[in-house]
């Protein structure tokens, strides 16, 4: 239970910083490089100093995924086995071999959190760079930033667990990136290493990276549509080529699910009546959701950048709440987003600042609390389908806001934005 005790206190802490930080004038509206200094410090001390004192002062072992299965696979594959022929996995087809170099260069599976944590600021920066130049104001953004910072779900997911979302959020974000400015190989590139090197769950951003290269014609698109195959392609042919099944991981994660969104709750309630929430019911019902949603964020804006942002974020966020393996670390890949869609009010923040707390608890409480029999009257599984009824309802809550009224946008073009002085003012 120590470990559930720490996740609360760093969730609430987070919680109240969230609230506030991204309200607070006299940071938001300060001058460049004096922000920059205080969000980067901001940034990169709380990820090191949850590190240093996990894993310096305490010698914690890392948790989670990284000892159940990012260092076996890496051992098997450093032995020179091969992914999904001699060892089943559920990430792309690099990233046990890559997994097995950092931990044969460092020798400590703690290097694996170090290397989560700079990968997220990285990705973070690049995130910052793609909603600028999707036409966002330099406050909506900062606000956005701040909000992601303070988020109780990166702090446990990336400081604490050393998962590997902040990677594949990196190779997302610079796919967006080089689709906007127009760089189609580039942008293909990116998003192959992102699927190849970490996960299938790069899959869905591949369709917003070819919308923003349309805009510059059907060359571009198809450039990088065509790249796109032949390194599918090719990869996939060599796995089945060496006897490997290059299907198995999206396999193994068809039949999974994880706790913290509607279809969990639902199996849960179902589940005493011997019944059981069919899964393509659940994918209707986020495909439905998903359609609707690109609808609106159409109806509500012009610019096709800001028509890719805003579905990104709010499509993501849907994700979270009705996918029945949205595990809560994935909002990590697309959080930049949703953050600066959902950060323009003090009402919005608290909200969000729930959702992030529960979600970040919730994985834990659910090993501990759960009962073995599945009885939804103990204690412990009264607690559980509350905290997934607050989950849902502030999950639902947010993607009513973000559809609502938009975050300030500028006007300018490729790569400019206004001063925070000049931006609209908070609407708190």
């Amino acid at each position: 239970m120590g470990v559930i005790a720490l996740k609360c206190a760093l969730a609430a802490l987070a919680g109240g910083l969230a609230v506030w930080l991204p309200g607070e004038s006299r940071i938001v509206d300060l001058e460049t490089r004096a922000y920059r200094r205080v969000f980067w410090t901001l940034a990169a001390a709380s990820r090191c100093f949850l590190f240093f004192l996990l894993y310096v002062v305490l010698g914690q072992g890392v948790p989670s995924d990284v000892s159940g299965y990012y260092v076996p696979e890496a051992e098997r594959a450093w032995q020179g086995q091969l992914v999904y022929r001699d060892f089943p996995s559920s990430y792309g087809p690099g990233f046990p071999y890559l997994v097995g170099f950092v931990l044969h260069a460092s020798g400590s599976a703690q290097s694996l959190v170090a290397v989560a944590i700079v990968l997220e600021l990285g990705a973070l920066a690049v995130w910052r760079r793609v909603s600028r130049d999707m036409g966002f104001g330099e406050r909506s953004v900062r606000r956005g930033e701040l909000l992601y910072v303070t988020s109780a779900v990166p702090l446990l997911t990336i400081a604490v667990a050393g998962q590997n979302q902040s990677w594949l959020a990196l190779g997302v974000g610079a796919s967006l990136l080089f689709a906007l400015h127009r760089a189609p190989l580039r942008a293909a590139l990116a998003a192959l290493g992102g699927a190849v090197l970490v996960k299938a769950l790069a899959l869905p951003f591949w369709l917003p990276a070819g919308v923003l290269l349309a805009r510059g014609g059907r060359r571009p698109a198809a450039l990088f549509g065509l790249a796109l195959g032949v390194g599918v392609a090719l990869c996939g042919g060599l796995l089945w080529h060496f006897g490997a099944d290059p299907a198995l991981p999206l396999r193994r994660e068809a039949g999974l699910s994880s706790p913290g969104n509607l279809p969990f709750l639902a199996g849960l309630l179902l589940a005493p009546l011997g019944l059981e929430l069919p899964r393509w019911l659940a994918w209707l019902a986020f495909a439905s959701v998903a359609g609707w949603v690109v609808m609106r964020v159409l109806r509500r804006q012009q610019d096709a950048r800001r028509v890719v942002h805003d579905a990104v974020a709010v499509v993501w966020l849907a994700f979270l709440v009705l996918s029945p393996k949205a595990f809560p670390g994935y909002f990590v890949i697309a959080a930049l987003p949703i953050a600066v869609c959902v950060a323009t009010s003090a009402a919005s923040r608290s909200v969000y600042a729930v959702w992030q707390a529960v979600l970040a608890v919730l994985p834990s409480l659910w090993f501990r609390l759960s009962s073995p029999t599945g009885d939804v009257r103990s204690v412990g599984m009264v607690v559980i389908i509350l905290l997934h009824l607050v989950a849902c309802a502030c999950g639902f809550w947010l993607i009513r806001h973000a559809l609502g009224k938009p975050a300030d946008a500028d006007a300018s073009s490729w790569g400019t934005s206004s001063s925070p002085s000049a931006s609209q003012p908070d609407d708190e």
